[in-house]
């Protein structure tokens, strides 16, 4: 009697780590599965960041023109930039030049800083001359590692595109 309940307790001890083995590796396949890979996040993390750069120096309030509480828009003097010329800033810099600066300025303490190579400019490109270009990323190197953001703006006769391309 007692070598069969030995025999018993071996067989029962068995099943229990097949099952912990089996749970264990259902947990492990989930958790990979659920697990973007590494290529999908950047691909996704610099989608993000050329849209959000973009969208973030559309909103900032500039020293152009300061009026009692706030400046103009950095987008007001882009639109200027691109399509009037009618704004001059309280320094003497014209539209264009203001936005260069800023625009350069922006870059060098964000994306710069986080040795992101990158391509920004804004069309007509003819007509703004404004475009930087750092760690050697242009568009004519389009690849499938160059995440794009864009933002459109109106003009009296057409329509304008800032694009910020980063190259990984």
């Amino acid at each position: 009697m007692i070598i069969k309940k030995k025999g018993q307790a071996e067989f029962f001890g068995l099943i229990i780590i097949v099952l912990l083995l089996s749970v264990g590796l259902m947990y492990m396949m989930t958790l990979k599965k659920n697990q973007l890979p590494d290529t999908t996040r950047s691909e996704y993390i610099d989608q993000s960041l050329a849209q959000n750069t973009i969208n973030a120096m559309l909103n900032i309030r500039t020293e152009c023109k300061p009026g009692l509480y706030t400046g103009i828009k950095l987008s007001t003097l882009i639109i200027d930039c691109a399509d009037m010329k009618k704004i001059n800033c309280y320094n003497g810099e014209s539209s264009c030049e203001y936005v260069n600066r800023t625009v350069e300025n922006l870059l060098n303490l964000t994306l710069n800083f986080q040795n992101k190579p990158y391509h920004f400019f804004i069309e007509p490109l003819d007509e703004t001359g404004i475009e930087f270009i750092n760690l050697g990323c242009h568009n004519s190197n389009a690849t499938s590692s160059l995440r794009m953001g864009t933002q459109v703006f109106p003009l009296s006769t057409d329509v304008g595109r800032i694009n910020l391309l980063i190259c990984n």
